[in-house]
């Protein structure tokens, strides 16, 4: 099904993209989940893989406590990825949930980029997201307020 949704979205232009479970990194065989990593990731140009550090049991990657070790799991499990899929496309989500601060959302961050990736995803179910781990408001720059446009001046209007 993948492949023949695949044929068409790149019919069309467009990058074909799947989210996938960050936990399928550690092992060959399916975890009863329905998802080996490099069937799955097969026929998609992009997969982004949800490596949160609290979905990993303690212990895996020889990490003693995951949910507590974010920078650590992450850069494991994303050192996998790397080495199994080797050229394909890949975004990681990241966790911004599970009572994480800053420090816990830059060391996920900076585990994705040292392994080159530059894009990455968050999540938080309640969208909810700290803002300072991935923002330095000091460097932003105030929006400069403009006069509402004339619809009737704007080029191709009809009014």
């Amino acid at each position: 099904f993948a492949n023949y949704i695949g044929e068409r979205v790149r019919k069309r232009g467009a990058a074909f993209s799947a989210d996938i479970f960050g936990i399928i990194s550690i092992g060959k065989v399916d975890q009863g989940i329905g998802q080996e990593l490099e069937k799955i990731a097969a026929p998609f140009d992009l997969i982004c893989p949800m490596v949160y550090p609290s979905h990993y049991a303690k212990g895996e990657y020889g990490v003693k406590d995951p949910s507590n070790s974010p920078y650590a799991i992450v850069s494991k499990s994303l050192a996998d990825y790397k080495r199994r899929l080797p050229g394909k496309q890949i975004r990681p989500w990241l966790q911004d949930f599970f009572g994480y601060g800053v420090a816990q959302i830059q060391g996920q961050i900076k585990a994705a980029k040292e392994l080159g990736y530059e894009e990455y995803l968050l999540w938080n179910a309640q969208n909810r997201y700290v803002e300072a781990a991935v923002v330095d408001n000091s460097k932003l720059v105030k929006p400069v307020a403009t006069e509402p446009t004339d619809p009737s001046k704007v080029a191709g209007s009809t009014n």
